[in-house]
């Protein structure tokens, strides 16, 4: 009989937690253009990381990009865009093999 009231808990279990799931991916599907935690005015960009950092780049060229005072390094947008391809680069070369 114990063996019973374990099965029917842990179904419950189950059909609670698909539930919760299914709520929460319609949820996402509803929620295209903006935070799910942070509801803003401004709507997210559809541009992919290396289009931002090309037109950062494009129109920020010479600005400082950051500073890494433990490492005494600084960058620009410009350098900082050359460092990025270079690592792309590297990275394609690696797994291209």
């Amino acid at each position: 009989m114990n063996c019973f009231k374990v099965r029917k808990s842990f179904v419950r279990t189950l059909k609670f937690h698909y539930t919760h799931t299914r709520f929460i991916s319609e949820i996402q599907q509803k929620i295209k253009n903006s935070y799910y935690a942070m509801y803003g005015d401004v709507l997210l960009s559809g541009s992919r990381i290396g289009q931002l950092l090309d037109e950062t780049a494009d129109k920020y060229g010479d600005k400082t990009a950051f500073i890494s005072m433990h490492q005494d390094i600084s960058k620009n947008y410009s350098e900082f865009r050359n460092e990025v391809v270079y690592a792309e680069y590297f990275l394609f070369a690696c797994f291209l093999k």
